[in-house]
Formats: structure tokens, sequence, C-alpha cells
């Protein structure tokens, strides 16, 4: 079913507190633990961002310390513009600041340090690091609403390579960090080829093409290990995971189809920290993807680790695979065709030109119509 009509959707709305519903996205839902630092880029109406902070702010222990966890979500528009466009998104912000995330605008997915706020991303003269940056549907916007179409393909894979080189080499956590891109599967999305098109624009500081075990010094002149970027998988995308998310394109209040959408997974390609001593070296949070399954998922070798390595949490998530998507599609056309011919009557005077008589569900109508 198309996401709108699953029964998740047509619930009545819920009489708790915000507080119990919010707490419906569980800690390790799509891969955001507690404890981590997310950046969210071009959340059109903030929404996936909220859904983040849900899951990774609402829930923290009530031990009396400061928590670890921390949200920046950021918007390439003003704010100003988003309050014209979005009816809803000042409810938004405001459970958003509330959960204790930050709000940016103007910020470029390309340039991602050049527009963010320096408060946001330096401490004590280092660049802060995030272990999740994400960015949905990542696409330039049109006038005439048709945004990522075969015309404008070269221009939108472009601004993926950048924002990959861009993410990868500035800010994302060198231990267990991930890039997260929800993208569409059907045609001309498929053609993008994104986890290729993703990984093609690295080079200098970290390239596509460094070994596993590349040696290099961090900010303090000590040695790491340096690890590339690899495509993991992908993940079914799925709403009723992260509410209240709603996909909308750029500068535009209507919201859009996402059910072929799939959450392509990039990720260090070794999945074992050097400890805890190594600061942005350590890993201390699963993978989304089990790196047992990276194989099967992504064709290849996910370029070593284990997936038990202590301290970290095994989360078990089903990779995409083509068997997968086929019998699920022939299951969804199984059942919406015995929908229709239960719901069907035929006309009169048709005894069966338009119905298998050897049919269960046209011998059931056929005894009713004798009573």
């Amino acid at each position: 079913e198309r996401p709108k009509t699953c029964p998740p959707f047509n619930r009545p709305a819920s009489v708790e507190s915000d507080s119990t519903s919010a707490a419906a996205a569980k800690d390790g839902t799509m891969g955001f633990r507690q404890g981590m630092s997310v950046l969210t880029v071009g959340d059109g109406d903030l929404t996936y961002s909220l859904a983040v902070a849900r899951i990774i702010l609402s829930q923290q222990p009530t031990t009396g310390r400061t928590s670890s966890s921390r949200l920046v979500a950021t918007s390439y528009e003003s704010k100003e513009s988003l309050l014209r466009v979005y009816p809803n998104i000042q409810d938004t912000m405001d459970e958003l600041v509330s959960l204790g995330a930050t709000i940016c605008y103007y910020v470029d997915a390309t340039r991602l340090v050049e527009t963010l706020p320096e408060s946001v991303i330096q401490r004590k003269q280092q660049t802060k690091k995030f272990h999740r940056i994400v960015w949905n549907f990542p696409c330039s916007a049109v006038s005439s609403g048709q945004d990522g179409q075969n015309d404008a393909m070269e221009f939108n894979k472009q601004l993926v390579r950048d924002f990959v080189r861009r993410a990868a080499n500035d800010l994302l956590h060198r231990g267990d960090g991930e890039i997260h891109m929800l993208h569409k599967t059907k045609p001309p999305f498929n053609q993008w080829k994104i986890e290729t098109v993703a990984l093609e624009g690295l080079y200098g500081g970290i390239d596509s093409n460094l070994s596993n075990s590349d040696d290099n010094s961090n900010e303090n002149g000590k040695k790491i290990t340096q690890r590339r970027l690899e495509y993991k998988g992908r993940v079914v995308f799925d709403r009723c995971l992260m509410p209240p998310y709603v996909p909308r394109k750029a500068l535009d209040k209507k919201s859009f189809t996402a059910h072929d959408a799939c959450h392509y997974i990039f990720g260090w390609a070794s999945g074992v920290g050097t400890g805890r001593g190594d600061g942005d070296n350590y890993c201390q949070y699963a993978s989304t993807i089990h790196e047992s399954s990276q194989e099967s998922n992504s064709g290849g070798s996910s370029g070593g680790g284990s997936s038990s390595t202590s301290g970290r949490v095994d989360m078990g998530i089903l990779p995409v695979t083509k068997d997968m998507v086929l019998n699920i599609r022939r299951k969804h056309l199984l059942s919406s065709k015995a929908v229709a011919m239960a719901n069907a009557t035929p006309s009169k005077g048709n005894t069966g030109s338009k119905y298998d008589p050897g049919d269960h569900l046209y011998d059931r109508r056929k005894k009713r119509a004798k009573k």
C-alpha cells in the first residue's frame, strides 16, 4: 500500500502526552542512537530532523549529567522563507528547540564548513564531527517543480559528489560515522546510480582509492589509521518509523509519495574502532546495516571488521536485496488483485468471461446470488 493508506497513518490522534507519543520512535531506529551527533541537510519543513530529535534527544536518562547527544538541523533557505511556505513549521521549530536541537539556515550541502555557523562545528580549535550526516532526496529545485528529472541529472549527480566529498573530508566522525541519503529507486532516479556516484567525488584528504590501512596523523599529530568510505547498502524507507516526517519539495508545502525510496548508507570500510583513547577514530555505535549482510547487499566485501566488537550494539537491520523487492511487489500485486475481485460484482449476463469459475471468490459470490 502507499504510505498514506497504510494503517499506521490512519490511526486516531493520540490523547497521550507529547513525551509519550514522541517515545514511539525507539532508540536505535534507522541507526540513530542516544549519544550521537547528527547533522541533517536540506530538510524541507524540518520534520525529519524532528523525528531524529525525538529518538536521540527526547529520551535522555535523568542522571543529572549533560547529554552528549547533539542534533544540528539545517535548511538551504532562510527562516522567513520556511515560515512563509510551510504552515505548521513554527510548531516543528519550537519542539526542536525545546528538545535541545540547533537549527541553522542558509546552509549549502556542498559547502558545509563554509556555511555552518562556527559555533556549531568548532570546539577548542578543532572541528566537531558527526556520527550521522543525512541528506534526504538530494537534488536541485527548479521552478516547474519537476526536480530530479533527466535534464538535470548530471547537475544533481555532481551535487551528490560534492556533498559526500565535503561531508566525509570535513565533518564525518572517523570512527563510526555514516552518510545517509534517502532516494527514490524508480526511473529516472535509479539512473543516478547514487551508490556509485556518491563515491566518485572523494579525493585529497580521503580518496576512494586509499587502502584500508593508510597511516595518517590527526590534528594533534597522533598517528591514526585512515579508512576509505564505501557503500554499505540500502534500507527500505518506512515513514511509520520516523514520525512526523513528511517528504516535501523545496519551498513547496505539497508532499510527494516516496513508497519506492530507500536509505543509501555510506560508511568507513573498517567496522572496528581502535580504542576509546583515539577520539574521533573510536567506534562506539553499531553500523546501521549489519556487517555480515553487507556483502550480499552491496555486491562485494564490506572491507572487513567484526560486528561483535565490545561496546557496540548489534542493530540487525535487514538490508534490501533484489529478490526481496521482487517478492514484496509480487505479494502486493496478488493482494490487490484479490481485494479487487472480492469487491467486484459481475455484470448481468456475464457468466464467467471476466472471472475464473474455479476461483474461490467467484464461487462464493455465485452461492450468495443463488440465495
